[in-house]
């Protein structure tokens, strides 16, 4: 039996209820008919459970020239334990869930996920092969940042400064917000008394409503190319910091690409979809499970 990262054992031997619901889970997936699954060694429950060990302990991420690789291999992992029967047993992402225990699996992501990223604060995170991929992958636009020579590990190139700041207009004119990352602009809504957001089986008014009323509320998302720094949209003092945990959660859609031979492959839903009512804008986010 491999000599798995203790992460990966907990998966392994506490959070499995049968035997086989990994393989159970990776066949589902294998359905879909995903050709990179075939590519990390996703076969079966134990081809996962390599695949999870080396993202923790063996990876180092490096990009192809269309810079969505990491992506990806990420999406690869979400989209396996999405399947059933393990999809069902991870906290639903809705409202009534809000500020209770996430499930023992949903807690293991959380936890699985802060172990990629303490993993990729370490050198072997991180060499001469990787940066050469980034300098090749135009999105990533590595000859806006520093010198190269100050990254030693992926973290440290993941969250790289620019050797010039970016250009701000009118600083000295609060009335104008300047957008606060680098990352695309997926749409702005207005806030009004009838302005609601929906999610499957509820609908609720927006909590700090008298806040926000006659504002305009904005979705934009951070991709893995884009500079990670983010920035003040306007001048002032950071009177509260919170921390706010969550669940690690992404999720992955099956889609179809028609231009090379009608291959499936994955891709993450990051985008909200409003539908008007009355007045208002409200945002539907799609289920969990792809």
């Amino acid at each position: 039996m491999p000599a798995y990262h203790p992460i990966v054992t907990e998966l392994r031997d506490e959070l499995l209820r049968e035997v086989d619901d990994l393989d159970t889970a990776v066949r589902n997936a294998l359905k879909f008919d995903i050709p990179d699954m075939a590519k990390y060694g996703i076969k079966s429950g134990k081809g996962f459970l390599d695949f999870a060990d080396w993202l923790v302990r063996g990876w180092i991420p490096t990009e192809s020239t269309n810079g969505r690789d990491i992506y990806y291999i990420l999406c690869i992992f979400y989209f396996v334990l999405a399947q059933e029967p393990l999809g069902v047993r991870q906290t639903a992402i809705l409202p009534k869930n809000i500020n209770k225990p996430l499930t023992p699996l949903s807690d293991w992501l959380v936890r699985y996920a802060k172990t990629i990223g303490n993993y990729m604060d370490q050198p072997e995170s991180w060499n001469e092969t990787s940066l050469t991929s980034y300098r090749n992958s135009p999105m990533f636009r590595v000859f806006e940042a520093e010198d190269p020579s100050n990254w030693k590990t992926f973290n440290q190139f993941f969250h790289r400064k620019l050797k010039e700041p970016r250009e701000i207009d009118s600083p000295d004119d609060d009335r104008i917000v300047t957008f606060p990352a680098d990352s695309t602009f997926a749409g702005a809504f207005s806030i009004t008394d009838d302005s609601e957001q929906e999610v499957p089986g509820s609908s609720e008014k927006i909590t700090y409503g008298e806040l926000f009323k006659d504002g305009v509320w904005t979705h934009s998302f951070l991709n893995t190319f884009d500079y990670h720094r983010q920035h003040a949209a306007v001048s002032g003092k950071v009177e509260v910091i919170d921390v706010i945990p969550g669940a690690a959660y992404l999720e992955i859609l099956v889609m179809t690409d028609e231009k090379a031979g009608g291959h499936n492959y994955l891709s993450p839903r990051r985008r909200i979809s409003p539908n008007i009512k009355k007045q208002g804008a409200c945002w539907s986010p799609h289920p969990r499970r792809p």
